[in-house]
């Protein structure tokens, strides 16, 4: 067991505490209530009406603030594509290191439990250069195209599997019953975990989603979240341990496999697993939904759709774009940088909101328009460095499961007309629950 000093398992009840560690600086003094603009008093997207329609009030912010101070995040928040995209790149002046941690203010009862874990040590999503490049590698090794692209009868025989087991029913909630066990599934065989391990790793992620984002949930609630994730770190470090002495030919052997550096501590290689394998069941599920709430919403466009592998892979890419499943990220600035007359000074915490600049009328027509026919690129997968090294496998598979559902259930619709929710995490949005139905044959 590795022990923790308790100062860094500390964290205060909302937005500004994102993630499982907490060692970043505190919001800087010259921001107060007082003198926040307007948009940094109202923002707040984990809390409604925002987390689910935050389309209205970023496109404000792109109009009339631009960047502004929000008060529940800590951060400086950026809205324009241009903006985020060059700060993204600006690896000189802004940092990754500490993107993942929050402030002081955690309850004991969580410290305790979170340390029975590891210490929140890098990771490949909260590291810069050269170490990022280093894990980066190694992921890129894990995830190569070769190894994904023979897997991809396996995703399909996936797909099959779980819509022959509900096909008949004529209605499903998809999230639980198609969107999450598709690439949580093919992720446990990625990683070379028996497939039983799947409704752990679906609970863990929920754990890591609900303590991020835990707000004002009851004590026992939070301690809860904070246990789950200490058992996935824990069922990490024995895989981990063992694929170390025992390498097999699975990705998770290619992550901690010897690069010729400096041997990476338990604890390093267990963040980076559970960042690569959250991201990559998480977020995914969050695409197929996305795409599958477009098409049920437009039969036109289901139909062409089913016809076209093109259309296809637009509604995937406008699935993308439109919903920014990673709708924001963090960065700390490195020095001043004036910034639309605004100075964000060195130390002072920076969220690239995807989610907004993916529908940027600069950048876009028409944004807040699906489109499957839409040229240019988005950045629902980041932007520079730190570019998702797992949009080629989410892609995959969000394309096979947009054809698999388009083929086997004719006439896909909503099963109902009430409004999406949406999960709420600081950097993770996705839809909640997905009913549909369709014709039964």
């Amino acid at each position: 067991m590795c022990m923790v000093d308790a100062r860094i398992w500390t964290a205060p009840r909302g937005l500004a505490y994102c993630g499982p560690a907490a060692m970043s600086p505190p919001p800087p003094d010259h921001q107060t209530s007082d003198s926040a603009p307007s948009c940094g008093k109202l923002h707040n997207p984990l809390i409604q009406p925002m987390l689910d329609t935050p389309h209205a009030f970023y496109a404000r912010a792109r109009r009339e603030e631009p960047i502004f101070f929000s008060e529940a995040a800590g951060a400086w928040i950026l809205t324009r594509h241009e903006d985020i995209c060059a700060i993204a790149r600006d690896v000189a002046r802004f940092s990754s290191v500490g993107i993942l941690d929050g402030g002081p203010g955690m309850p004991p009862e969580v410290i305790a439990e979170l340390m029975r874990g590891f210490p929140p040590v890098r990771g490949i999503v909260d590291s810069d250069a050269p170490y990022h490049t280093r894990v980066r590698a190694l992921a890129n090794k894990a995830l190569s195209l070769r190894r994904t692209a023979a897997f991809e009868p396996r995703i399909r025989a996936i797909a099959e599997q779980l819509i022959d087991g509900f096909v008949e029913r004529g209605h499903v909630e998809l999230v639980r019953a198609f969107a999450l066990p598709l690439p949580g599934s093919f992720i446990v065989d990625l990683f070379g975990f028996p497939r039983e391990d799947l409704a752990l790793f679906s609970r863990w992620s929920d754990d890591w989603i609900g303590f991020a984002s835990y707000s004002d949930a009851p004590l026992e609630k939070i301690v809860g979240h904070a246990r789950g994730m200490v058992e996935f770190q824990h069922h990490l470090a024995a895989a981990i341990k063992d694929r170390q002495e025992h390498p097999r030919d699975d990705a998770l052997s290619d992550l901690v496999s010897d690069d010729g550096g400096p041997p990476l501590s338990l604890g390093e290689l267990v963040n980076t697993a559970v960042q690569i394998i959250f991201a990559g069941h998480e977020t995914t599920a969050g695409l197929i939904t996305a795409a599958a709430a477009a098409l049920a919403s437009d039969s036109a466009l289901a139909a062409a759709a089913r016809d076209d592998a093109a259309v296809r892979d637009g509604v995937v890419e406008e699935a993308a774009r439109t919903s920014s499943l990673v709708h924001s990220m963090f960065r700390y600035a490195l020095a001043d940088v004036e910034l639309h007359g605004t100075t964000i000074r060195r130390g002072d915490r920076v969220q690239l909101v995807w989610i907004s600049g993916n529908r940027d009328e600069h950048q876009f027509t028409d944004p807040q328009r699906f489109d499957a026919t839409r040229k240019g690129p988005h950045i629902a997968f980041g932007h520079g460095p730190h570019y998702c090294l797992g949009a080629p496998l989410a892609r995959l598979e969000a394309r096979i499961a947009v054809e698999t559902l388009l083929r086997r259930l004719p006439g896909l619709r909503l099963a109902d007309d009430r409004p999406l929710e949406h999960v709420a995490g600081p950097t993770v949005r996705r839809i909640k629950a997905l009913e549909l139905a369709w014709d039964r044959g």
